[in-house]
């Protein structure tokens, strides 16, 4: 299993990524500092490679993925993009939405914070399930025939040694 998603993440982060302008004629690769950020260097710590890596690994997983954007006081630009391990990510949900809770105590809006999501939960929308959750029973039920078959194969050997002493 995890072989399967690193290789899916190396793949993903290896491929080309360009924020792209919409406009009237045909879509244009954007070269700024926002592109900047997102194409090639999005925070001091890790090449886009490894950013990219990292989001693809942790939404397989754990099917969210929070980043934290920071922004340049004075200009108000995309300085970097700061991934959060999941480990220090929760979510409170309530009627109207939800909220992403940091270490336990930092509540942040979904506005503030980017939140990619894979595979949808259907009973809390807001957030994802990755492919865990869809394994665990397949692993479940591996597991189950795996005791059946020892349980079955030791009833075989006693029935054996029964055999040869009558």
């Amino acid at each position: 299993f995890q072989t399967g998603i690193n290789v899916i993440a190396d793949l993903i982060s290896n491929m080309t990524i360009s924020l792209m302008e919409n406009t009237d004629g045909r879509d244009k690769k954007v070269r700024n500092g926002l592109a900047k950020v997102v194409d090639i260097e999005p925070n001091e710590y890790q090449t886009r490679k490894e950013f990219i890596y990292n989001i693809t690994k942790t939404l397989l997983i754990e099917g969210n993925q929070i980043t934290i954007p920071h922004w340049e006081r004075k200009t108000g630009y995309l300085n970097s993009l700061q991934p959060i391990q999941p480990s220090r990510v929760g979510f409170e949900l309530g009627e109207k939405g939800y909220r992403v809770v940091l270490d336990g105590d930092k509540k942040k809006k979904p506005n503030e914070v980017l939140h990619f999501k894979l595979n949808q939960d259907p009973n809390e929308i807001y957030i994802g399930t990755g492919y865990t959750v869809s394994l665990k029973p397949i692993l479940d039920n591996l597991k189950q025939a795996t005791a059946t078959k020892k349980s079955y194969m030791n009833n075989m050997s006693k029935l054996f040694i029964v055999r040869k002493l009558l």
